[in-house]
């Protein structure tokens, strides 16, 4: 492995072999369903999934196709969608931010400059 491949492939173990199967856990495809539809051998998918083995980009858009993915959300170029809750969560938090604005002190930045 040269080290090219090697930075490629820690890079893909660091996240979106993780996000991958996230995605295909997610849909319900196992590895030997996958690898039969794919033609492929469950113990590369098996590979794939855990980050030992990054796919070329024709085998990560069909998998992620047959999981109804996007390919973004895999490599880290899209956030992932927050479930209701977890958007639940966020709105509260930043409602009770913006109530307590009024609140904080003021401080330098906040007054006009003299003389304008």
């Amino acid at each position: 492995m040269t080290g090219d491949t090697r930075a490629v492939a820690a890079r893909w173990s660091d996240g979106p072999a993780q996000r991958l199967d996230g995605l295909l856990k997610a849909a319900g495809l196992r590895d030997v369903d996958l690898a039969r539809a794919m033609k492929l051998d469950a113990s590369t998918i098996n590979r794939y999934r855990s980050g030992e083995r990054v796919p070329n980009a024709d085998v990560l858009a069909d998998m992620v196709e047959r999981a109804a993915g996007s390919a973004d959300e895999v490599l880290g170029l899209k956030p992932p969608v927050l479930d209701p809750q977890q958007l639940r969560d966020v709105v509260e938090a930043s409602h009770a931010i913006v109530a307590a604005l009024p609140r904080l002190p003021r401080g330098r930045a906040d007054r006009p400059p003299r003389g304008k």
